[in-house]
């Protein structure tokens, strides 16, 4: 094997606290993940969140992997690369989104059982960032139709939210266009402490009688209040809450007894050593893929401890004395 594409150097923190587990899944890794950036890049493999390069040993690696990047960081790198054949690069998205959508989605879907699933139905987003990209993905492919909204307060986002909207086939409509048409409502805002909620009583009078509401993302999104007296009022056929302007929401809060109210406050956190195993696939996968590394998957078991005989007879005996 070539020495120059030995190297994978893991250039950031973010990155390098993924060493034991990128190890575990990698046939013939060990030795080869190093920390730190390479004295000499040419012919190194280089992973990291932030690249802590410049444009000129950007260009001299064999290869680069983005962990989860942050847009401004992911442009600056591909703008480093601009017309260079020689440097190839990957993308391995933040696994939260991901984890996110799924959560969404099953929430979503528990809702909309009832009524016979999500088929031909218009789902709207309000707020359009990665959660919604990935969930947008799943729903064209179960038969629905996305939609979005995106605030202009994140140009930036804004412009990606576009992109992303053409390759699902979202639509973009306006604000209250979204809340009339919709079947279905998804919130994919982040929180925003101070802010007027976005959508309070005038909004939610706009929604469909029958629409759905899902909130995983924003505890200032949705007036609870009003939201509340929405539902007394027999608007909307089911929410589905993670979040809530009061959070733990209080045990005297209506919300708790509201038939068509499913609360679930576990869907709005993310294990951090569940997504960092799911961020350690994806970078394990995106390296695996390249021939010249000449490395292979291995197969990653997580067996659960068994409790010894002894162990288990000394707890049937302790029962039985009880």
């Amino acid at each position: 094997m070539n020495e120059t594409l030995a190297g994978i150097y893991l250039l950031d923190e973010a990155a390098a606290g993924l060493r034991d587990e990128l190890d575990r899944r990698l046939a013939d890794a060990a030795g080869r993940l190093r920390v730190g950036r390479p004295e000499f890049p040419s012919g190194a493999v280089m992973v990291g969140a932030a690249m802590p390069a410049d444009d000129v040993t950007l260009r001299a690696a064999t290869g680069i992997v983005l962990v989860a990047p942050g847009l401004a960081e992911q442009d600056r790198v591909q703008r480093a690369l601009a017309g260079d054949d020689s440097t190839w690069l990957a993308v391995v998205p933040d696994p939260a989104a991901e984890i996110g959508a799924q959560r969404a989605l099953g929430l979503l879907l528990a809702l909309a059982e009832p009524r016979g699933g999500l088929s031909g139905a218009t789902v709207g987003f309000v707020g359009f960032q990665p959660l919604g990209w990935k969930l947008a993905d799943i729903l064209s492919a179960l038969g629905a139709s996305p939609a979005y909204w995106s605030p202009a307060s994140e140009r930036r986002l804004t412009e990606e939210a576009r992109k992303q909207a053409l390759r699902t086939g979202a639509r973009e409509l306006e604000f209250d266009e979204l809340l009339r048409s919709s079947d279905a409502v998804v919130i994919d805002l982040p929180d925003m402490p101070g802010s007027e909620p976005l959508i309070g009583r005038a909004e939610l009078a706009l929604m469909r009688d029958d629409a759905l509401l899902v909130n995983t993302t924003s505890a200032t999104a949705i007036d609870d209040g009003a939201l509340i007296q929405a539902l007394r009022g027999d608007y909307l056929a089911g929410v589905a809450l993670a979040r809530t302007n009061l959070e733990p929401l209080p045990l005297d809060s209506p919300l708790w007894d509201i038939e068509r109210v499913l609360l679930r406050p576990d869907a709005a956190t993310v294990d951090p050593d569940l997504a960092r195993r799911h961020l350690a696939a994806g970078v394990a996968r995106t390296l695996a893929q390249r021939p010249e590394l000449h490395l292979e998957l291995r197969r990653v078991r997580r067996v659960a401890r068994r409790r010894s005989p002894r162990a288990n007879r000394g707890s049937v005996q302790s029962k039985g004395r009880d």
